[in-house]
């Protein structure tokens, strides 16, 4: 190949962007996909040994793949992470109230919650908050 026919070649990919972004439908999804893969794990580390920093992040990635316009294969899971991270974050040691999850959350983002209403915290198989409801609303 020629050099003139290598730089044809080269400005005719990504119609002629010279990045990528990730915000791009399936590098976006894909992306997220990739750190999802050990969120499951993260997850229980944090609620042995809870990080504020760290949940945040691990909702960072949970919370876009729960989007149904992301059509992600982890939806269903990224939900009970998303559901789980809350939890964490609800704890006492760090006294967030479910908004200020959600406003910080979306700060981050910087973007609306995907999923509209935020999740309610009730534990796995539990049918009311409980103890839950408690102690995210800090006084």
């Amino acid at each position: 190949m020629t050099q003139q026919q290598q730089a044809a070649s080269t400005a005719a990919l990504f119609n002629g962007d010279t990045s990528v972004r990730m915000a791009d439908g399936d590098r976006r999804r894909a992306w997220l996909e990739l750190l999802a893969e050990r969120v499951e794990d993260v997850l229980d580390s944090l609620e042995e040994r809870a990080d504020l920093e760290r949940t945040f992040e691990v909702l960072c990635v949970t919370e876009p793949l729960r989007s149904s316009a992301l059509e992600s294969t982890f939806a269903t899971k990224a939900c009970e992470w998303s559901r789980r991270a809350r939890c964490i974050l609800a704890r006492p040691e760090f006294k967030l109230q479910l908004e200020m999850i959600d406003e910080r959350l979306a700060y981050v983002l910087g973007e609306d919650m995907p999923c509209g209403k935020r999740q309610a915290l009730a534990p796995h198989g539990a049918t009311s908050l409980g103890p839950l409801r408690s102690m995210a609303v800090a006084e």
